[in-house]
């Protein structure tokens, strides 16, 4: 019996910890991606989400790297960094909860294919 309630026990504190991390990631502002181009890779997008925290430069934002995991979710990594408003590039995500010892995370819904039809102007 004992091992049946820790199990439980256990579940509740993922859910409760999933929870917190939803209502987390629904509170921040909506995803974006950034599009750029390399020699090696040619066209690329990285998705990320913007913090509401104060730049070092007028006309730049701190965006925080959403990393796809193998479901296909985009969740928040620990990188920060700074890059200007204008490079960002407008996208439509799902906030999802797997649930099942998994973290929330965003689902892209923005055509891949059309994210990186996006025109840089340099």
């Amino acid at each position: 019996m004992r091992s049946a309630a820790s199990k439980l026990a256990q579940a509740r504190k993922v859910c409760e910890k999933s929870g917190e991390r939803l209502a987390h990631l629904a509170a921040g502002r909506k995803p974006m991606a950034i599009v750029g181009t390399s020699k090696e890779h040619g066209k690329y997008f990285h998705v990320v989400q913007p913090l509401d925290k104060a730049s070092s430069k007028p006309g730049h934002v701190v965006l925080q790297w959403l990393r796809e995991g193998r479901d296909g979710l985009f969740r928040p990594s620990a990188d920060e960094f700074e890059e200007e408003a204008s490079t960002l590039v407008p996208i439509r995500t799902q906030l999802l909860n797997p649930g099942a010892n998994k973290a929330p995370g965003f689902k892209l819904l923005t055509l891949r294919s059309r994210i990186l039809d996006t025109e840089l102007v340099p």
